[in-house]
């Protein structure tokens, strides 16, 4: 995944945070911690790669 830095197979809110920023774009925190909730069906606190091709 492009945007997993430390490759444990899963999205944190930091990683998500530093890979929409280094596009140039920008989310407050609150659309950040919204996104993350939204995609993270297992409730773990990340965006886990196999959800993200589920959704594909």
């Amino acid at each position: 995944m492009k945007f997993d830095s430390d490759k444990d197979r899963r999205i944190s809110q930091q990683e998500l945070r530093k890979s929409i920023r280094s596009r140039g774009a920008w989310f407050s925190t609150r659309k950040r911690d919204l996104g993350i909730r939204e995609a993270d069906l297992d409730h773990s606190g990340y965006i886990i790669e196999l959800f993200c091709k589920a959704r594909q």
